[in-house]
Formats: structure tokens, sequence, C-alpha cells
């Protein structure tokens, strides 16, 4: 099924100016759904064409391409309540497609912000922050619970008969706090649990989750630099927005050194907190004297938005009639010519 895209653009490290020869490529295109996403029981808002799926355990690499696409409807709302990836795009200056529709909304980006981007993008840059501190700490206990319990019950994680006594629960519950388990929550060890099984366990989560975490700076700097890099950068963004109601693409000047900094490892892990601290201070200044608005204009939005698919949907329409057949008494059914 086609879809009229009307714009498609370069995303992610490539627009910000950030990326290095590890880079993956990052696309987000905007599509005008058809008839068919519209009114039928299968909606289309949203379609991920990336090369490699989300079930694959291991990191992009500079051969995967994540192409991301969103039906128009979905993109203003994600952009209306603030989403930063896809605000991002608005300010691109080099689209590989830009359609006359979607220009009116890149040109009137000040009907689209507003000051809920310190909500937004702080908040998304706190949980990349979240992210690597939690990424450490879960891979350090599995690390830590392995090498106990390959040391202390090298027996009993081989005896299938083998329970849990009162002493290893306690070590476990004491020391394994962001273990998930098979129900993805947290789980408390119990006495008598067999043993066998919850190491088998633990071992999958560690051997699964370790790719996530082993990278080169993970070992000496005890954290992700790739979702560090990305809080500065959102933190920056925000300010940005918040001082300016625009973005300038590819980042430049102290922010830029900033982001490369960080995302080198050449920052420990204390530097990079003082750096957040900055950054938030920032947005929170920024977000005091912003001149943007209280909340964004829905209601323009919604007008244009409904126009363009009024009139893409008489379009779609005409151009089926077109291609419908005509009957004919003499001739039975012709199909008319374009």
């Amino acid at each position: 099924m086609e879809r009229k895209v009307i714009y498609h653009v370069e995303s992610g490290s490539y627009l910000y100016g950030t990326n290095t020869e590890k880079s993956d490529k990052d696309y987000v295109s905007v599509f005008i759904p058809t008839n068919y996403d519209l009114l039928s029981l299968q909606k289309c808002d949203y379609i991920d064409d990336s090369t490699k799926k989300s079930s694959e355990d291991r990191r992009n690499t500079s051969e995967d391409i994540d192409n991301q696409k969103h039906s128009i409807s979905n993109y203003l709302h994600l952009v209306l309540i603030g989403n930063p990836n896809l605000i991002e795009i608005l300010f691109a200056t080099n689209p590989i497609i830009e359609d006359p529709v979607f220009s009116i909304f890149k040109d009137n980006t000040n009907k689209l912000i507003s000051k809920n981007v310190f909500k937004s993008f702080s908040g998304f840059a706190f949980s990349q922050k979240k992210k690597l501190e939690y990424k450490a700490k879960r891979f350090t206990q599995l690390e830590k619970s392995l090498e106990y319990l390959e040391k202390e019950y090298a027996g009993e994680i081989c005896d299938p008969s083998a329970i849990m006594g009162e002493d290893l629960s306690e070590w476990l519950n004491n020391n394994l706090s962001e273990y998930k388990g098979r129900k993805n929550n947290v789980e408390s060890f119990h006495v008598n649990l067999p043993v066998k099984p919850i190491y088998e366990v633990i071992k999958n989560e560690y051997e699964k989750y370790g790719w996530r975490t082993k990278t080169d700076t993970f070992i000496t700097l005890g954290y992700d630099v790739k979702f560090a890099s990305h809080a500065i950068r959102l933190f920056y963004e925000g300010e940005r927005l918040l001082t300016t109601g625009r973005l300038e693409f590819p980042i430049t000047g102290k922010a830029l050194n900033d982001i490369m900094n960080v995302k080198d490892g050449k920052l420990s892990i204390n530097e990079f907190y003082e750096l957040c601290d900055y950054y938030d201070n920032l947005n929170v200044k920024a977000h005091e004297s912003s001149l943007l608005p209280e909340k964004s204009d829905w209601k323009w939005v919604n007008e244009n938005l409904v126009r363009i698919l009024e009139t893409e949907i008489i379009r779609e329409a005409a151009l089926k009639a077109r291609k419908m057949p005509v009957k004919s008494k003499d001739k039975g059914y012709s199909y008319p010519v374009s």
C-alpha cells in the first residue's frame, strides 16, 4: 500500500553533527494516511522499517538504519505533547523530501512549541541519565551474583535437587535488588527455591544484558557514554528552545564539545554529573524567562490537519474513480484512460 510521504529527513547523530565512524543512520518520515488507514479497523499511525529489530540483542552498528514513519496525525500529536525526537526534525535544514503540505508546520513552529518543552526535554534528559545509572547498577549486580554463586555454591548450581537456604536467600535479596525474573518484575528469593534454575535465569539475564553495557568505555568509566551524551544534548536543546524558540543544526560551539567529550569517554562519571547540573540549571533559568506560550495552538494545528486530510481523501477518491470501470451497453466494461 503506497502512502504519500510529505517529509523525510535524516535524524539522529547525522542531524546533530555528533556522528562518528561507528554511528548508524537514522531517518524519520511523515506520511499522509490512505483512506483505508483512516477509515478501516486497521488504522496505521506508525511504521518501523529499521534494519535491526528490537528483539535483537545487540547495539546498532554503522551498517544499521533506523527508519521510523509517522502518519501526519500521529506526528503532530507527538510534537504537541513535546516529543524531543520529533520536534528536532522540524529544524532540519536539508530534508530529503519536504512537500508544501508539511512546510506550513515548519514555517509556523511558534504554533507547535510551548513551554511544555521544559518538562519533555529535561524529563527525557533525566531519563537518559537514569538509564545509564540503572544499567550500570543492574549489570554489576548480575555479575557479582554469578561470581558469588559459582564460587560459594559451585555444587548446588549443578544439582537439580539443591534448594535455597536462608543464607543464600538473604544474600541474593540484599545484593540483587534489580533482578527482574521471569515475570519481568522484582521478585524476592525464597527459602526452598531450587538453586540451579535460579542460577540459570540470572546467568541468562547477565548474558543477554551484557551487550547493552559492555562497551569500550563502560569498563573504565562505569557508565554508558551513549546515554550520557544524549542527556547533555537534550538539556542543551531544551534550553535553546526555551530561549530562542528554535534549534540550530548541526550543533556547534561549547555544546558540541561537551557532548563529544562525553560521547568519546573523556569525562569521569562525576564530571558528567557536574555537566548535567550545569545544563539543568540553564534550563531552569531559561524556563523562568521564556517567552514561549504556555500551551501550543491545538486549534490551529487541528484546523490545518483536518483541511489537509479532507483534501487528500478527496484526491485519493478522485484517483480511484478515474480507474473505475465504465459500463457500456455494447462493449461491456471499459476503463478510462488517464
